[in-house]
């Protein structure tokens, strides 16, 4: 099975066990799913089938979730495009060493790292979706930050503004 194949059934997977939560009396507010265009196929699809669903949120990273991670040490909109054997999100990738050489996907302790750095992430995220909205591409951009925002406002009720 393709990835692309995989991240689309992941979707479905999800829209499956949330439909069976709520047979079982066990309803989901919102469902959050946190994704990246890199190199899948099925990118648009699965975008436009999350947001078809009212309480599904898609939170997705152009060309990938390193984008958001970069974004904590400098903004850049320039776009991330494969060069070669590369992907976008190698070269995104590529980029983000330039800040934290140590970085591999998967790495315990990200966070950790970051948290000082979280509310410049949050602005440059929001600069690069302007940004991105404006030349109208969504290379690079990325909307986590919504999602931050979201749980960190979590215990004010009158503040959670969450989408």
């Amino acid at each position: 099975m393709a990835i692309e194949d995989r991240i689309h059934g992941a979707f479905i997977s999800t829209l499956k066990m949330c439909s069976q939560g709520k047979k079982d009396n066990d309803p989901y507010d919102k469902i959050y799913c946190v994704f990246d265009k890199d190199k899948h196929t099925t990118y648009q699809k699965t975008l436009n089938a999350i947001t078809s669903k009212k309480s599904f949120t898609a939170i997705n990273s152009v060309p990938c979730f390193e984008y958001w991670l970069l974004l904590h040490f400098t903004y850049t909109a320039k776009p991330f495009n494969a060069i070669g054997n590369k992907s976008s999100g190698d070269g995104t990738i590529d980029k983000l060493k330039e800040y934290l050489p140590e970085y591999q996907k998967g790495n315990l302790g990200i966070f950790r790292k970051l948290v000082l750095k979280l509310e410049s992430a949050k602005t440059n995220a929001q600069r690069a979706i302007d940004e991105s909205i404006a030349n109208q591409t969504d290379n690079p951009s990325t909307i986590i930050h919504k999602l931050v925002s979201c749980l960190q406002n979590l215990k004010n009720p009158q503040t959670n503004q969450c989408e």
